[in-house]
């Protein structure tokens, strides 16, 4: 049974795909994939959930040279979610994909809490209106 993606992680899935194939063609793209499927036991969905275990592939295929394709990727994921992709010292490839998620996990709950907020305010009114009639 295969879980459904959320739109951050099918974003992330669509923009690894997309720069891997522009690089690669799409029998490098597949190489990569099969690679991570092989010697990581990972299926593909499963890369935006662990997305050190890309970046340690592209590094053991491509060597210095995956820094660029992870900052493709990266310029690519932040560009499909409207995000402006701005480089940071001493970050790693896994710790722009967390921040991202972190900081849409954030805004979901606050949007909630504030509705749950706003739900209470419009019961209490109605509360009060009701018992002064």
């Amino acid at each position: 049974m295969m879980s459904r993606l959320s739109t951050i992680d099918a974003s992330l899935l669509e923009a690894i795909d997309e720069v891997l194939e522009n690089v690669f063609g799409e029998n490098g793209r597949n190489i990569i994939v099969q690679t991570l499927r092989k010697k990581n036991f990972m299926k593909w969905n499963e890369v935006p959930k662990r997305p050190k275990v890309l970046a340690d592939t592209l590094k053991a295929m491509f060597e210095s040279s995956s820094i660029i394709v992870e900052d493709l990727i990266l310029e690519n994921f932040y560009s499909k979610l409207n995000l402006n992709y701005k480089w940071k010292k001493s970050y790693r490839f896994s710790d722009y994909i967390n921040e991202v998620k972190y900081e849409r996990i954030n805004e979901q709950f606050e949007r909630k809490r504030l509705q749950e907020a706003e739900e209470s305010l419009r019961n209490l009114k109605n509360t009060r209106k009701r018992s002064k009639h």
